[in-house]
């Protein structure tokens, strides 16, 4: 049985969602995290690649860079870009181009999960990738670059998010040919069926984001040893 839940994510407010949208850390060098950077100072790459915020040559995994990212994370909420929900909620992400739609749940999975088997994992990883990821998850209080799970398909989720569709989207924009589009779900009554819905899959697999799934879990020892 694969648990989720809603969750109070930390957001863009709808008007600066296209400014603030970046991506993910592990695709982009320093180099180019910083000309994103100059050229967009709202870009979420403050946070993901914190060493934008030094000058080149600084030791990208010091603490204090870590410390940084927390900084603007929270300088984000100061200066009104962000916001964090009041309850917790679902939300729904579609990503589209020219060939290709997909559809995704962002919730909240378990760690315990993944500690028993439940999340499938098919790639080695390398113990200084997952601590980098660790510290930054650590420092900052926040998971900053989602993990992407998939499942087997199954008949009654799809109408689910489709229902979760039906409002208007909270953010819609266009960015390097792929149209982002996000609804929140707020409804109790849809939240608890979606999450009596996954109940019913045994397992969930990692597509992308085994380094940032496998943080998360140390993050969760290291604090339980605290």
């Amino acid at each position: 049985m694969a648990v989720i839940r809603p969750f109070r994510a930390l957001r863009p407010r709808r008007e600066f969602a296209e400014k603030i949208a970046s991506p993910p850390y592990d695709i982009i060098s320093s180099e180019e995290a910083r000309k994103i950077y100059e050229k967009n100072p709202l870009s979420f790459v403050r946070v993901i690649r914190p060493e934008v915020n030094f000058p080149p040559g600084e030791d990208m995994y010091a603490e204090k860079v870590y410390k940084k990212a927390k900084e603007e994370l929270l300088r984000y909420l100061k200066e009104g870009h962000m916001l964090q929900d009041e309850t917790p909620k679902f939300y729904i992400y579609q990503q589209k181009d020219a060939s290709h739609t997909q559809t995704g749940l962002v919730c909240v999975a378990s760690c315990e999960d993944y500690e028993k088997d439940v999340i499938k994992k098919h790639e080695l990883t390398r113990e200084e990738k997952e601590i980098d990821r660790a510290k930054h998850i650590d420092i900052v209080a926040a998971q900053t670059g989602p993990v992407f799970l998939t499942y087997r398909s199954r008949e009654d989720v799809d109408p689910l998010l489709e229902e979760g569709k039906k409002g208007e989207p909270e953010y819609d924009f266009e960015s390097d040919g792929v149209r982002h589009t996000l609804w929140v779900v707020d409804d109790p009554e849809l939240i608890s069926r979606i999450r009596k819905a996954f109940e019913g899959i045994d397992r969930l697999y990692v597509a992308d984001g085994h380094h940032r799934s496998a943080a998360s879990v140390r993050v969760k020892n290291w604090r339980k040893e605290r």
